[in-house]
């Protein structure tokens, strides 16, 4: 015998409907004391706690055949456009919760548990969207007049979230998006005639460049229109003549974790600055900015607590999303024993795009196949907040008249709402070129955060300045690299009161581990015995939005190792 569980789709009316509290609320028979607040999403937990009937099914399904929210759009004017989006926002809030007086979506879960639907309906025809209620992800649609769902996601590679769904062949994440549609966001014009077209292409083609096309212009004006009030408003002000997304547009749909996990961690902190790299894409300067823009906040923790709360800050841990590049290794460099590598890795996230890796072709680096290559950032950590892509270009120098060849010309990208994502475990994948191959291990962390380790000379074996050698390591759960690495011809002069020179010295590290600093520095003396300066090992563990630090002895100097934590 089988159940349906009733969705938001169940609980939601059209879009005259009234509010909580207003005349007229209609609450579905027999859900009137389950707890549920303004169309409340009935979840795995809550229906083996509070159903437990619904248990009788083992596999929990969804009825189609209940009024959703409904959007008629070649018959909408602006107003109802917008009225629209900020019923949904008020109607996907987390009951009660809020940051910045701007609403807060319910804390996330993967795999994804509860989902709301949308209809947008033409002359012609209507397409039922299937969005997450704690992200805002559109996860599938179908046209209405049919059964028939599909689902962002490859065949046999990616879980089946809708029962019965046929995947699309892509992923809802831009990037994948984009190289389908063939079609960049800054080229695809949205409007009340592009969201027509839309509807009406979903409904009818099974081109996957025109239902990719489509799918941009109906994420774009409907989930990123909820998400910012930037977005909504600049969509609303061209609802007829039809806008095409500038920087900041884009830069506001690729940074929404970033600005939610700010305006959240700022409530830790009220009387700190916003921490997001400034200036950015997106316009952001300060919290007032951010409120400015958002018009709902992702919560990116997962809360297992039962009890009631009214303020986001007690729902968010203290570290963030950060994401890491273990290491890269080559297997081959166009057969070539040793090879001469050069050119660029480049991380993009939600903030703005950084190197790794950037080496022209004059300074090419010796690499022999099974070496890991040396590289140089980031220079903050990768936020996973949200989407990151990683874009490897790497050639080969040839010596003689052929041209360079080309190695590693690949990408890593990361969806952050893809249910199959994995935390907090490195993560190994291959990469290639037309004339090479190789590896990648990286790691993207729950909730971690962000080390700048420094270290200073105190004493130098009472030399300013010192002539230093030796090494600086650091070791954490997933990150053990060298900072520096100097042999005894290698030696530099450092002053008293000077920073060691370090390379990657900014790292993520899990909220729950601790960052160990390795220090074995020495003084070089052309007349006589080298000198220990500093040699030994301190521990630190995270503390967000503060600083450490701690001294290394040596027999004839010492050194200071500090830490900032963000």
């Amino acid at each position: 015998m089988k159940f349906h569980i009733l969705t938001l789709a169940a609980l939601s009316l059209t879009a005259a409907s009234p509010l909580p509290g207003e005349p007229g609320n209609i609450v579905p028979q027999g859900l009137e004391y389950s707890g549920s607040n303004i169309d409340h999403s009935l979840n795995v937990e809550e229906l083996k706690f509070g159903l437990p009937f619904f248990r009788q099914s083992e596999q929990l399904e969804r009825r189609d055949d209940t009024p959703a929210e409904e959007l008629k759009v070649d018959l909408s004017t602006k107003e109802v456009y917008k009225n629209f989006i900020e019923r949904i926002r008020r109607r996907v809030q987390d009951s009660g919760v809020s940051s910045h007086g701007r609403p807060v979506l319910p804390p996330q879960r993967m795999p994804p548990t509860s989902w709301f639907d949308i209809v947008l309906r033409t002359q012609s025809q209507a397409v039922r969207l299937r969005i997450r209620s704690d992200n805002l992800y559109l996860d599938g649609y179908r046209a209405e007049d049919s059964d028939q769902w599909f689902e962002f996601g490859v065949a046999n590679v990616d879980p089946q979230l809708i029962d019965g769904s046929t995947h699309l062949g892509f992923d809802g994440g831009y990037n994948s998006l984009q190289t389908t549609a063939a079609r960049r966001r800054s080229e695809t014009a949205l409007g009340q005639q592009q969201l027509t077209t839309a509807v009406n292409q979903l409904a009818t083609t099974a081109d996957r460049r025109e239902r990719a096309r489509s799918l941009l212009v109906v994420i774009q004006m409907i989930c990123e229109a909820i998400r910012f009030t930037h977005i909504s408003d600049t969509i609303t002000n061209n609802y007829s003549e039809g806008v095409t997304p500038d920087e900041r547009f884009t830069a506001l749909e690729n940074g929404w974790g970033d600005v939610s996990t700010a305006l959240l961690r700022h409530d830790q902190n009220p009387e700190g600055q916003i921490q997001l790299p400034r200036p950015n894409a997106m316009g952001i300067n300060s919290v007032t900015d951010a409120v400015a823009v958002i018009g709902v906040l992702l919560r990116y923790s997962i809360d297992g607590g039962s009890r009631p709360r009214r303020q986001a800050q007690a729902l968010i841990p203290s570290g963030r999303p950060l994401a890491e590049i273990l290491w890269l290794e080559i297997d081959n460099i166009d057969k070539e024993d040793p090879g001469d590598l050069y050119g660029t890795i480049t991380a993009t996230d939600g903030l703005s795009s950084q190197y790794l890796y950037n080496v022209d072709r004059a300074n090419d680096q010796s690499v022999s196949p099974g070496d890991r290559v040396a590289l140089t950032g980031p220079s903050r950590t990768i936020s996973a907040a949200g989407s990151f892509v990683i874009d490897f270009n790497l050639v080969d120098k040839d010596r003689d008249i052929s041209n360079d060849d080309e190695i590693i010309k690949d990408q890593l990208s990361w969806n952050v709402y893809n249910a199959s994502n994995q935390y907090d475990v490195p993560i190994p994948k291959p990469i290639s070129g037309a004339y090479g191959q190789g590896k990648v291990d990286y790691v993207v962390m729950s909730n971690a955060a962000e080390a700048l380790v420094e270290v200073v000379m105190v004493n130098g074996d009472n030399e300013d300045p010192a002539n230093v050698f030796g090494t600086v390591r650091v070791h954490s759960r997933f990150v053990q690299r060298q900072l520096f690495q100097k042999a005894d011809n290698e030696h530099i002069e450092i002053g008293q009161g000077k920073k060691i020179p370090l390379s990657r010295a900014v790292m993520a590290v899990p909220m729950d581990d601790t960052l160990e600093v390795h220090v074995d520095l020495t003084d070089h003396d052309p007349e006589s015995f080298n000198d220990n300066i500093a040699t030994g090992s301190v521990s630190f563990k995270p503390q967000v939005l503060r600083s450490a630090s701690l001294p290394i002895p040596g027999q004839n100097g010492n050194v200071e190792v500090r830490v900032a934590w963000s």
